[in-house]
């Protein structure tokens, strides 16, 4: 199981590894690699409320200001992450997996259910920061295509770092 000040130190870890690729990666304007997201789809579960909206506007706020986006966007983005996070932990694992497990991770869902978990809550993250990042300025196919696109490959990139990293006995 990951220890909190490991999983701090792994938060700032991921915010770093975003703000690299945010400034110095240069990637397609349709691929959205978005890894902090992620610190808020591994925290623990009993975690929710208002603590977790302000952890979700600063970490948002901490990653505009880092990386080269419009301030705020990310913040938006995360706090209605968090809003959904909660109720799909609830609905993807049973009780004795909520008990048992502190972290949501293949282990406490099930590998499909953590995959349908992480596709849900990025594909809510990106529907606001993309919607926020074109508006109004980009065709409604180009949008819904870089929502699918990014959603896919950070929800890969996210089952396999939460394969790699959280461990749970």
């Amino acid at each position: 199981m990951i220890k909190s000040n490991h999983f701090v130190l792994l938060a700032i870890l991921i915010v770093l590894l975003q703000a690299v690729l945010d400034n110095y990666v240069a990637f397609n304007a349709s691929i959205y690699l978005m890894l902090t997201p992620l610190i808020l789809c591994l925290m623990p579960n009993r975690l929710r409320g208002i603590p977790m909206l302000l952890a979700a506007f600063f970490l948002g706020l901490v990653s505009d200001l880092l990386g080269n986006g419009i301030l705020g966007m990310s913040a938006s983005a995360m706090m209605v992450l968090v809003l959904v996070r909660y109720p799909l932990i609830r609905a993807f694992t049973n009780e004795n997996s909520l008990e048992k497990y502190v972290y949501p991770s293949p282990l406490s869902m099930g590998p499909a259910r953590f995959a349908g978990y992480l596709l849900i809550l990025y594909f809510v993250f990106l529907c606001i920061y993309v919607k926020w990042d074109s508006a109004g300025l980009v065709p409604t196919s180009l949008i819904l295509g870089r929502i699918v696109l990014g959603t896919l490959l950070n929800a890969g990139i996210g089952y396999f770092f939460a394969w790699m990293v959280v461990r749970e006995e």
